[in-house]
């Protein structure tokens, strides 16, 4: 999950997180930290890795288990720093995954993107990113985004990134913002991941049937 506002990096630290019961003593002892400083602040717990700027808070989980930890975990930040400013938040999905055979993940990659348009101009065109943005069904988000690439991290794989976007009313108060997040937190985030699986299980399935 992303916000976006007025942050102080370096409050953002694993033992600030413990201090505000945000998680335990040990968790926050056993945290990686990168970088804790004015500008940015980075770290690592033993299921989340979380960075922040003056204008972004991002925490992110490769733990499926530990969706829903991490949305509290934002709801528990929001609560504690509860002046700070916010203009905006979102919903992010992200996955890697690997094809076994490359001509299979070409083909993936032409029917996404077909390629005979782009051949008077280009010799060999192939594609290196694709996003395609419209609205979730029911959602009362801005936007959501489907984009897809080649991965970075696996060979012959694609990585598949998933946003949708939420802008706050800055007539409301802060405390109206808050309970917005935690309202789209509450109702719409377990919505979000559902369909997010669902579209990367039907963009690949046919793919993985061979």
């Amino acid at each position: 999950m992303v916000l976006l506002g007025d942050f102080n990096p370096p409050i953002l630290a694993p033992h600030w997180l413990f201090s505000t019961g945000l998680t335990s003593k040990s968790e926050a002892d056993e945290a990686k930290v990168d970088v804790i400083h004015p500008e940015f602040s980075n770290f690592q717990l033993s299921w989340a890795a979380i960075a922040c700027d003056k204008t972004r808070l991002q925490i992110e989980t490769s733990d499926i288990a530990k969706e829903f930890e991490l949305r509290d975990m934002v709801f528990g930040i929001i609560t504690v720093l509860e002046h700070i400013p916010l203009r905006a938040f979102g919903f992010n999905y992200s996955v890697h995954v690997k094809f076994n055979d490359i001509e299979v993940w070409h083909r993936f990659g032409h029917d996404c993107t077909p390629k005979a348009i782009w051949s008077d101009y280009l010799e060999k065109p192939g594609m290196r990113s694709l996003v395609i943005e419209g609205k979730r069904q029911g959602a009362t988000s801005k936007r959501t985004q489907i984009k897809v690439e080649p991965s970075p991290e696996i060979e012959t794989g694609v990585h598949i990134h998933i946003n949708e976007h939420f802008v706050l009313d800055n007539e409301k108060t802060e405390s109206e913002k808050r309970k917005e997040i935690e309202t789209a937190g509450s109702s719409e985030y377990p919505e979000f991941l559902k369909h997010s699986k669902y579209v990367v299980q039907n963009l690949l399935e046919n793919y993985f049937k061979e």
